[in-house]
């Protein structure tokens, strides 16, 4: 009976994984040619003064260069290690991004607090500290796969040739606990309804537009739909370990009531042996005195 709302369940939970977020679930790979890019001019007013991002990245390309996305060319990109750079000035995290290993870059920054938070994986790895007033440059171009788009220019060294998942862009200072909810998940983590409001460029719009080189589709459904089976039968054998604890606990009860029970009749017992033979002493005193009586007769 458990086992089969649990099964229904987590059915119910794939098929509107698989339905509701079917763009959502499929990642890109980069070809490794140089000019494999996506490259467009989105609206990025509501950036201006505050913005995040998160992208999941995938380094599949050796060296220190490959660039996974850039704004404005130099106004703010990730290498696809980790290292990055900020209205012209370039940081290296306390913690990088391995070869062949799917992690999350996440950023944060707003005019207000003029704090620039890197995450790797959801843990904070760097900060830097912006100048007064400078906001976010409008007007520019936004390249995923490379420094600058080589079709328009000239080929770079800087191409991404990996596999990137899930970028979005927010008009919101994330808090550390929103990025961490972001990675909760792992690959399969879904944006939190109450950052979607916040969110300005979304990852199911951006696999719409055109590609430039090689650029495929990755489906990452299959993947996820197994993690929510896992987490559901997780789920479910922690509840059949709760409830055999919780049995376990009573038994152990009823054993202690039993054991009890037990000792009161031994008790019970003993007491009625004593009863029984006073009342055989008494009978024996009783049948001497009738004894006597009749002699004297």
């Amino acid at each position: 009976m458990l086992g089969s709302a649990f099964s229904a369940l987590a059915f119910s939970l794939m098929f509107l994984y698989a339905s509701a977020s079917v763009d959502k679930s499929t990642a890109l790979k980069f070809g490794d040619d140089g000019y494999s890019v996506i490259s467009f001019r989105p609206n990025m007013s509501p950036l201006a003064e505050k913005f995040s991002f998160c992208v999941w990245v995938n380094k599949l390309i050796s060296g220190t260069s490959p660039v996974a996305f850039a704004y404005q060319e130099d106004e703010l990109f990730i290498y696809d290690h980790g290292k990055y750079q900020l209205f012209g000035t370039t940081r290296t995290p306390s913690r990088q991004i391995p070869m062949s290993e799917w992690s999350q870059f996440c950023g944060t920054w707003s005019l207000a607090s003029r704090t620039f938070r890197a995450y790797i994986n959801g843990t904070l790895a760097d900060t830097i500290t912006t100048s007064s007033g400078r906001k976010l440059q409008m007007g520019g171009t936004l390249v995923l796969g490379d420094y600058w788009d080589p079709n328009s220019k000239r080929k770079t060294g800087n191409h991404f040739g990996g596999e990137m998942y899930h970028f979005n862009m927010f008009s919101k200072e994330l808090t550390s606990t929103e990025v961490a909810a972001l990675s909760a998940d792992g690959l399969c983590t879904l944006i939190p309804e109450e950052l979607e409001s916040y969110r300005v460029i979304k990852w199911e719009e951006i696999l719409k537009l055109e590609r430039k080189g090689t650029v495929q589709d990755l489906d990452m459904t299959t993947g996820c739909q197994i993690q929510l089976r896992l987490e559901v039968c997780n789920e479910e054998l922690s509840g059949v370990q709760a409830k055999l604890q919780e049995a376990e606990r009573k038994l152990l009860v009823k054993e202690g009531e039993l054991n009890t029970t037990k000792a009161e009749l031994e008790k019970a017992h003993v007491q009625l042996n004593e009863t029984k033979a006073e009342l055989n002493e008494t009978k024996e005193e009783l049948e001497g005195e009738l004894n006597t009586t009749k002699a004297e007769l």
